[in-house]
Protein backbone atom coordinates (compact mmCIF):
# COMPACT_ATOMS: atom_id res chain seq x y z
CA UNK A 1 0.00 0.00 0.00
CA UNK A 2 1.11 3.52 -1.00
CA UNK A 3 0.30 6.60 0.89
CA UNK A 4 0.29 10.33 -0.57
CA UNK A 5 -0.07 13.68 0.69
CA UNK A 6 -1.67 16.03 -1.54
CA UNK A 7 -3.41 19.66 -0.14
CA UNK A 8 -3.45 17.92 2.83
CA UNK A 9 -5.57 15.41 1.55
CA UNK A 10 -4.15 11.32 2.02
CA UNK A 11 -4.47 9.61 -0.85
CA UNK A 12 -4.06 5.70 -0.79
CA UNK A 13 -2.85 3.74 -3.56
CA UNK A 14 -2.26 -0.17 -3.76
CA UNK A 15 0.98 -1.68 -5.13
CA UNK A 16 0.88 -4.83 -7.25
CA UNK A 17 3.49 -7.41 -5.62
CA UNK A 18 6.23 -9.03 -7.91
CA UNK A 19 5.45 -12.16 -9.13
CA UNK A 20 7.96 -14.48 -8.49
CA UNK A 21 6.60 -18.13 -7.65
CA UNK A 22 7.26 -20.32 -10.84
CA UNK A 23 5.08 -22.29 -12.53
CA UNK A 24 4.55 -25.55 -11.43
CA UNK A 25 5.09 -28.45 -14.52
CA UNK A 26 3.45 -31.98 -13.78
CA UNK A 27 4.37 -34.85 -15.72
CA UNK A 28 1.82 -36.77 -17.82
CA UNK A 29 2.68 -40.46 -17.25
CA UNK A 30 5.97 -41.93 -15.42
CA UNK A 31 8.97 -40.17 -14.55
CA UNK A 32 10.76 -42.77 -15.53
CA UNK A 33 9.98 -44.75 -18.63
CA UNK A 34 11.47 -47.40 -21.21
CA UNK A 35 11.03 -48.35 -24.37
CA UNK A 36 12.34 -51.33 -26.69
CA UNK A 37 15.49 -50.92 -28.96
CA UNK A 38 13.77 -49.99 -32.29
CA UNK A 39 10.27 -49.24 -30.85
CA UNK A 40 8.64 -46.45 -30.82
CA UNK A 41 8.67 -44.18 -27.89
CA UNK A 42 5.65 -41.38 -27.60
CA UNK A 43 5.62 -38.79 -25.21
CA UNK A 44 3.09 -38.36 -22.55
CA UNK A 45 4.21 -34.81 -22.54
CA UNK A 46 3.28 -32.31 -18.89
CA UNK A 47 1.11 -29.94 -18.03
CA UNK A 48 1.49 -26.68 -16.12
CA UNK A 49 0.06 -24.63 -13.61
CA UNK A 50 0.79 -20.98 -12.53
CA UNK A 51 -0.58 -18.57 -9.49
CA UNK A 52 -1.21 -15.56 -12.11
CA UNK A 53 -1.23 -17.18 -15.63
CA UNK A 54 -3.73 -19.25 -17.53
CA UNK A 55 -2.40 -19.48 -20.69
CA UNK A 56 1.28 -21.39 -20.17
CA UNK A 57 3.18 -22.53 -23.16
CA UNK A 58 5.51 -26.18 -22.47
CA UNK A 59 8.86 -26.48 -24.16
CA UNK A 60 10.52 -29.97 -23.93
CA UNK A 61 14.05 -30.58 -24.45
CA UNK A 62 15.90 -33.47 -25.44
CA UNK A 63 15.13 -36.21 -27.39
CA UNK A 64 14.84 -39.98 -27.30
CA UNK A 65 17.04 -42.09 -29.85
CA UNK A 66 15.07 -45.60 -30.17
CA UNK A 67 18.07 -46.74 -32.16
CA UNK A 68 20.53 -45.84 -29.43
CA UNK A 69 20.47 -47.97 -26.21
CA UNK A 70 20.94 -45.26 -23.20
CA UNK A 71 19.36 -43.18 -21.04
CA UNK A 72 17.81 -40.17 -22.36
CA UNK A 73 16.68 -37.00 -20.47
CA UNK A 74 13.23 -35.03 -21.19
CA UNK A 75 13.11 -31.79 -19.78
CA UNK A 76 9.54 -29.63 -19.49
CA UNK A 77 10.06 -25.76 -19.27
CA UNK A 78 7.01 -23.78 -19.10
CA UNK A 79 7.32 -19.32 -18.40
CA UNK A 80 5.43 -17.31 -17.23
CA UNK A 81 4.65 -13.88 -18.27
CA UNK A 82 7.06 -12.33 -15.13
CA UNK A 83 9.42 -14.30 -16.48
CA UNK A 84 9.42 -17.42 -14.10
CA UNK A 85 10.99 -20.81 -14.96
CA UNK A 86 8.99 -24.02 -13.92
CA UNK A 87 10.60 -27.54 -15.08
CA UNK A 88 10.67 -31.05 -14.58
CA UNK A 89 12.37 -33.56 -16.49
CA UNK A 90 11.73 -37.41 -17.26
CA UNK A 91 13.78 -40.26 -17.32
CA UNK A 92 13.83 -42.82 -20.59
CA UNK A 93 15.78 -45.89 -21.22
CA UNK A 94 15.88 -47.51 -24.37
CA UNK A 95 16.71 -50.94 -23.82
CA UNK A 96 18.40 -53.64 -25.52
CA UNK A 97 16.14 -57.28 -25.27
CA UNK A 98 17.34 -60.45 -26.39
CA UNK A 99 15.27 -60.05 -29.42
CA UNK A 100 17.46 -57.93 -31.18
CA UNK A 101 20.61 -59.30 -30.35
CA UNK A 102 20.04 -62.41 -32.10
CA UNK A 103 22.60 -63.08 -34.96
CA UNK A 104 25.56 -64.05 -36.61
CA UNK A 105 28.71 -62.80 -35.36
CA UNK A 106 32.37 -62.56 -36.44
CA UNK A 107 34.34 -63.05 -32.99
CA UNK A 108 38.14 -62.49 -32.42
CA UNK A 109 39.82 -63.04 -29.11
CA UNK A 110 42.76 -61.79 -26.96
CA UNK A 111 43.79 -64.11 -24.49
CA UNK A 112 46.61 -65.01 -22.10
CA UNK A 113 47.04 -68.12 -20.85
CA UNK A 114 50.19 -70.33 -18.86
CA UNK A 115 52.01 -70.44 -22.16
CA UNK A 116 51.83 -66.40 -22.59
CA UNK A 117 49.32 -64.34 -24.67
CA UNK A 118 47.77 -65.85 -28.09
CA UNK A 119 44.90 -64.84 -30.33
CA UNK A 120 41.73 -66.91 -31.51
CA UNK A 121 39.85 -66.22 -34.81
CA UNK A 122 38.13 -64.53 -36.09
CA UNK A 123 35.70 -67.40 -36.24
CA UNK A 124 31.90 -67.45 -36.55
CA UNK A 125 29.35 -67.56 -33.61
CA UNK A 126 26.15 -66.78 -33.20
CA UNK A 127 24.00 -65.23 -30.16
CA UNK A 128 20.44 -66.49 -29.83
CA UNK A 129 17.43 -65.79 -27.23
CA UNK A 130 17.37 -67.53 -24.16
CA UNK A 131 14.87 -69.03 -22.52
CA UNK A 132 14.84 -67.47 -18.80
CA UNK A 133 12.91 -63.41 -19.57
CA UNK A 134 13.35 -61.06 -22.45
CA UNK A 135 17.77 -60.22 -20.94
CA UNK A 136 18.37 -64.05 -21.57
CA UNK A 137 20.56 -65.02 -24.29
CA UNK A 138 22.36 -68.48 -25.79
CA UNK A 139 26.41 -67.33 -27.07
CA UNK A 140 26.31 -70.03 -29.37
CA UNK A 141 29.95 -71.58 -30.07
CA UNK A 142 31.78 -69.55 -27.32
CA UNK A 143 35.49 -69.46 -27.57
CA UNK A 144 35.74 -72.02 -30.48
CA UNK A 145 36.70 -74.89 -28.35
CA UNK A 146 37.61 -78.16 -30.44
CA UNK A 147 34.02 -79.16 -29.01
CA UNK A 148 31.27 -76.40 -29.61
CA UNK A 149 29.76 -75.28 -26.45
CA UNK A 150 26.79 -72.80 -25.69
CA UNK A 151 27.15 -70.61 -22.89
CA UNK A 152 24.41 -68.71 -21.37
CA UNK A 153 24.28 -65.38 -20.14
CA UNK A 154 22.02 -62.00 -19.97
CA UNK A 155 21.64 -58.41 -20.79
CA UNK A 156 21.76 -56.09 -17.62
CA UNK A 157 21.68 -52.21 -16.56
CA UNK A 158 18.61 -50.20 -16.88
CA UNK A 159 19.34 -50.53 -20.93
CA UNK A 160 20.72 -53.52 -21.59
CA UNK A 161 24.07 -52.39 -22.10
CA UNK A 162 26.53 -54.95 -19.87
CA UNK A 163 26.19 -58.35 -20.09
CA UNK A 164 26.32 -61.13 -17.48
CA UNK A 165 27.98 -64.58 -17.79
CA UNK A 166 27.66 -66.26 -14.42
CA UNK A 167 29.98 -69.48 -14.03
CA UNK A 168 28.47 -72.62 -15.71
CA UNK A 169 30.68 -76.08 -17.13
CA UNK A 170 29.51 -76.31 -20.48
CA UNK A 171 32.93 -78.53 -20.77
CA UNK A 172 35.20 -76.14 -19.35
CA UNK A 173 34.44 -73.80 -16.13
CA UNK A 174 33.50 -70.21 -17.98
CA UNK A 175 32.91 -67.40 -15.83
CA UNK A 176 32.60 -63.38 -17.65
CA UNK A 177 31.21 -60.03 -18.57
CA UNK A 178 30.86 -57.67 -20.78
CA UNK A 179 29.34 -54.72 -22.31
CA UNK A 180 27.06 -54.39 -25.30
CA UNK A 181 27.54 -51.08 -27.96
CA UNK A 182 24.27 -48.80 -28.27
CA UNK A 183 24.01 -50.08 -31.98
CA UNK A 184 23.54 -53.31 -30.68
CA UNK A 185 26.05 -54.59 -32.96
CA UNK A 186 29.43 -54.92 -31.13
CA UNK A 187 29.73 -57.18 -27.96
CA UNK A 188 32.98 -57.19 -25.88
CA UNK A 189 33.50 -59.82 -23.52
CA UNK A 190 35.85 -60.42 -20.85
CA UNK A 191 36.48 -64.11 -19.67
CA UNK A 192 38.24 -67.11 -18.02
CA UNK A 193 38.37 -70.28 -19.27
CA UNK A 194 39.30 -73.03 -16.45
CA UNK A 195 40.22 -76.89 -17.88
CA UNK A 196 42.82 -79.22 -16.49
CA UNK A 197 44.02 -76.86 -13.42
CA UNK A 198 44.79 -74.21 -16.27
CA UNK A 199 42.83 -70.74 -16.10
CA UNK A 200 43.30 -68.50 -19.58
CA UNK A 201 41.81 -65.18 -19.66
CA UNK A 202 40.56 -63.78 -23.02
CA UNK A 203 38.58 -61.04 -24.25
CA UNK A 204 36.39 -61.28 -26.78
CA UNK A 205 34.75 -58.85 -29.49
CA UNK A 206 31.36 -60.46 -31.33
CA UNK A 207 30.93 -58.15 -34.19
CA UNK A 208 26.81 -58.43 -35.63
CA UNK A 209 27.08 -59.59 -39.45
Amino acid sequence: MAMTVIGGILITTSCEEDDTVAPVVTLKGDAVMSVDFGGTFTDPGATATDDNDDDLTIVTEGTVNVNAAGEYTLTYKATDEAGNIGSITRTVYVVHRKTNMAGTYSVSENCTGPGGPYTVGPYSASITPGAANNMALVFNNFGDFATSINVNGSLTGNAGLAITIPQQVPGTTIEGSGTVNAAGTTVTITYTSAIGGNTDTCQATWTKQ
